[in-house]
């Protein structure tokens, strides 16, 4: 059986959220980080990233990675990092 691409890029992000959901941090960054490598910077990537820097308490790592996505054109994306980016901010954790 042939796997396509896509199913590949899933692969990454599928563990990625896997160790995430268990606060398995440190693997799940991991995950992220090797399919970024991969694939490029693809949006559910990048924000599987900064969930685990947010919760991480790596704030400035974090509110970078919002930062690029807030110019996204899909505009739940963008919304979702506006959010995040407020919540951060409202904290003032990432400074």
């Amino acid at each position: 059986m042939r796997m396509e691409k896509e199913n590949y890029e899933n692969a990454e992000f599928l563990l990625g959220d896997f160790y995430s959901e268990q606060k398995k941090y440190t693997e799940a960054e991991k995950y992220y980080l090797k399919g970024i490598e991969k694939y490029g910077r693809k949006l559910r990537l990048l924000f599987g990233l900064a969930t685990v820097y947010k919760e991480q308490e790596r704030y400035k790592e974090a509110k970078e990675i919002y930062e690029e996505l807030k110019s996204s054109k899909d505009k739940s994306i963008k919304e979702m990092a506006e959010k995040n980016l407020k919540e951060l901010g409202r904290e003032n954790n990432y400074e």
